[in-house]
């Protein structure tokens, strides 16, 4: 008989408010002794008895597992539901039930989100069973931003299911260049590379769902900046450079005994965030730098990028989310108390953010006008001085 995972959840809950403040998250190996139910908003999933992961998080959409080498997790939807994953692991599609098994050969972070379609015969998707028809709705495309600099463009926006990134663009609407990805992803960043200064570009943003349906938006235009011009830096706050912090203030409605899953959840999250903006306060109160889970110890002196997977970067991560104008996302994964240790898309953008707001001090000395994303030594530089290095 399978077993729910409010238990778990309420255990983690009294572990992180018993937490001492500087202490980073530590995790032993997750073993499902018995099939598991998850719920997720309306939707259940099963995690079969025998995987084991390092660490397992649910949200209101979809479950999130930290996986070593070695790990193999099964997921399992009786609804039928697809279950879209960042790994692109084959959808099993039966009769009764839906299922990906998840194998790891090293040491990363892998979200399963059960869409509202039912699995049948779309691509990436095997089994038998009389299926109905499948996915056959286009992903949405929403939160369209363009950061221009010179000679490169940063295009990000957002997908209501997994999908891959595209980009169209050209100094007219014939376009003529694309650039695109094969990963399946909500949050979506593509760099526009080898552009002209100081001109006019179109562009066009699509997504590609695993089904092959095909999400596109309206045409769009940005203009690349003078050869050499810096991005205009945001006001500061106040003139001290400090923020002007509110303190949230956490209430509860019902006994914790009676909360959902996702009412426990989110509860957290505002004890995390209130942790986060007392230890700001803290540090402005007395001229220190405090950031709240980077531990007292830890210094940035590796170089990071695109695809590491590392503890350094869930602390790059936690760094950048302490200020709102570098902050990866304001929910979801990446978000302030959902930071991972997997350095993709919104990560680099986020790098790319802090480089342009610090760049007398990271860029300058490279002969830089824009941030790379890429974390190299004067980046690693700032954010140790951030740490009071």
């Amino acid at each position: 008989m399978a077993k729910y995972y409010l238990a778990t959840i309420t255990f983690i809950l009294f572990s992180v408010l018993l937490m001492p403040l500087s202490a980073s998250a530590a995790y032993n190996t997750v073993t499902f002794t018995a099939d598991t139910d998850i719920v997720l908003g309306s939707t259940t999933l099963t995690i079969s008895s025998g995987g084991n992961v390092e660490a397992m998080r649910t949200y209101s959409t979809y479950v999130e597992f930290d996986m070593l080498d070695g790990s193999s997790v099964t997921v399992t939807s009786n609804d039928r539901y697809i279950l879209s994953n960042d790994i692109s692991a084959t959808v099993a599609c039966e009769g009764s039930y839906s299922r990906v098994i998840l194998t790891s050969s090293e040491t990363q972070t892998v979200t399963v989100t059960p869409s509202s379609e039912i699995c049948g015969t779309s691509a990436g998707i095997s089994g038998g069973g009389s299926a109905p028809a499948g996915d056959s709705t286009a992903p949405s495309i929403s939160g369209i931003e363009a950061v221009p600099a010179d000679t490169t463009a940063v295009i990000t926006w957002s997908t209501n299911e997994s999908s891959i990134s595209w980009v169209l663009y050209g100094t007219s609407t014939d376009y003529g260049s694309e650039e695109k990805t094969t990963s399946y992803l909500t949050s979506h960043s593509i760099t526009l590379s080898g552009l002209t200064a100081e001109t006019t570009y179109h562009y066009q943003v699509k997504s590609k769902d695993s089904a092959g349906n095909i999400g596109t938006y309206t045409d769009k235009t940005f203009t690349t900046l003078a050869a050499g011009e810096e991005p205009a830096e945001e006001e500061e706050e106040e003139e001290d450079g400090t923020e002007d912090l509110t303190i949230p203030q956490i209430t509860f409605d019902k006994p914790i005994s009676e909360m959902t899953i996702s009412e426990l959840q989110d509860k957290v999250k505002e004890i995390l965030e209130a942790i986060g903006v007392l230890q700001t306060l803290l540090a402005q109160m007395t001229g220190g730098s405090v950031i709240a889970d980077v531990p007292s110890s830890f210094s940035f002196d590796k170089n990071l990028q695109i695809g590491d997977v590392t503890i350094d970067v869930k602390y790059l991560q936690i760094v950048l989310n302490s200020a709102s104008d570098t902050r990866l996302a304001s929910s979801g994964v990446g978000s302030p108390g959902s930071e991972t240790n997997y350095f993709g898309p919104l990560t680099k953008l986020a790098v790319i953010k802090f480089q342009n707001k610090y760049a007398d001090e990271v860029l300058a000395s490279w002969g830089l006008t824009s941030g790379t994303g890429y974390v190299g030594s004067t980046t690693r530089d700032k954010l140790n001085e951030l740490l009071g290095k």
